[in-house]
């Protein structure tokens, strides 16, 4: 897909904090592959966004039937499961404040309601909630003897305590309907930067979620942990939605931003670059207010990047608007691990990282379909290896244009 394609163009500009409502009509006007569009818009969590945005034009007569019944689908069906979430959320803050543990709501819950507007409009993929080092065992018993479980998809139950990761396993609701995770930093454990604890706690700040007294970061300190929290997860395909959250942010509490604060304490915790690059993408891509002077800043204490960091800048604008069902013949997980590595990387070792990355992923994709080559398989590896992935990259790329291309009843 490329960048002049117009259903690209409508999608980034429904994901405006305040769209210019000639600019979206004047692209409705355009050939735009609706059914790519709503799939897209779907997958990537920002259905709802773009149904509230298109809703209310004039020209909206102009999107499809069938695209405007699914933008609604989402729309509905996100604003009952976050509705859920809401509930079990005022139940969780009052049962850990019952026990004197105090919490801090984090990303999509404090974003959906408080800042959007709209519980409807901000996915929930889980609940996350900031509690003291202290305190994790005792609300990790609490939420547990409430019928909580681990899941122990990923990584067993013990492990989180074993490697110290910055939140604990987490915890399904008894019904299914809702994952919390308990965490005792904002940041992986493995990350080179390194935020004080201590000072986010200082700022926190009570507020109102519905009808429940919460606490929150403050809002330079929710700023800074969106972007992190997307370049130090290494998350970098399918997050158009965590630039829809910093584009809500520097929108909605522009007023309240601190931003030398933000500069001082990104560069601080050596984090310059893991905030740079995704306040630099929302601007680009959806028109974040993330003043000039402020990238200027982060980007003079990142120094000279180089071709590293260029080919990052675009790869990342690109991936960041797919699905990772539609990331072309490399796997979405590759990407993001290529992304990673080249980000950690300096202007002359960047391209050296992108062999080391591939080179290291190949063997291990490689050791899983062959697992019984032995002494052979570096080489087919990467020789014949690579060819059996475009292969199958091709095959299921075709059944998806055979499956659009089918006549629908």
């Amino acid at each position: 897909m490329t960048h002049q394609d117009p259903g690209r163009e409508l999608l980034l500009a429904c994901c405006q904090a305040d769209p210019d409502q000639h600019l979206l009509a004047g692209l409705l006007e355009r050939a735009i592959d609706w059914q790519s569009l709503t799939r897209r818009a779907i997958a990537l969590g920002v259905g709802p966004i773009l149904h509230a945005q298109l809703r209310g034009l004039s020209s909206a007569e102009r999107v499809p039937e069938a695209s405007s019944r699914a933008l609604a689908s989402a729309y509905l069906t996100q604003a009952s499961q976050n509705a859920r979430a809401h509930d079990r959320l005022e139940e969780t803050l009052a049962v850990l404040a019952a026990a004197g543990i105090d919490a801090v709501v984090l990303k999509g819950a404090a974003l959906a309601e408080p800042v959007y507007g709209d519980l409807a409009l901000r996915r929930m993929v889980d609940l996350d909630l900031l509690v003291r080092e202290a305190d994790a065992p005792a609300a990790n018993r609490i939420m547990r003897k409430r019928g909580y479980t681990p899941y122990e998809g990923w990584r067993p139950d013990s492990w989180y305590e074993e490697v110290g990761f910055h939140h604990l396993a987490p915890l399904v609701a008894p019904d299914k309907a809702v994952t919390i995770e308990l965490h005792r930093h904002i940041i992986p454990v493995h990350a080179s930067a390194r935020f004080s604890i201590d000072e986010l706690w200082e700022r926190v700040q009570a507020t109102r979620i519905g009808g429940t007294d919460a606490r929150t970061l403050c809002p330079t300190d929710t700023l800074l942990h969106l972007a992190v929290h997307q370049t130090l997860s290494s998350s970098f395909v399918g997050q158009l939605r965590t630039l829809c959250d910093i584009a809500i942010v520097t929108a909605r509490l522009g007023e309240f931003l601190d931003w030398d604060a933000l500069v001082e304490r990104a560069g601080a915790a050596g984090a310059a670059r893991y905030v740079f690059y995704p306040l630099h993408w929302a601007r680009t891509l959806v028109a974040a207010a993330c003043p000039t002077e402020v990238l200027d800043g982060l980007s003079s204490i990142m120094g000279r990047l180089g071709n590293a960091h260029r080919i990052l800048d675009r790869t990342a604008q690109d991936l960041i608007c797919r699905s990772p069902a539609d990331t072309g013949l490399a796997p979405a997980w590759l990407w993001d691990a290529l992304l990673a590595e080249l980000l950690e990387s300096n202007a002359t070792t960047g391209i050296r990282a992108i062999a080391r990355v591939a080179r290291r992923h190949l063997m291990r994709s490689a050791r899983r379909t062959a697992p019984g080559l032995g002494p052979l398989l570096p080489l087919y590896a990467l020789t014949l290896h690579p060819l059996v992935g475009v292969a199958r990259a091709l095959a299921r790329r075709s059944k998806r244009r055979s499956s659009d291309s089918a006549p629908r009843g």
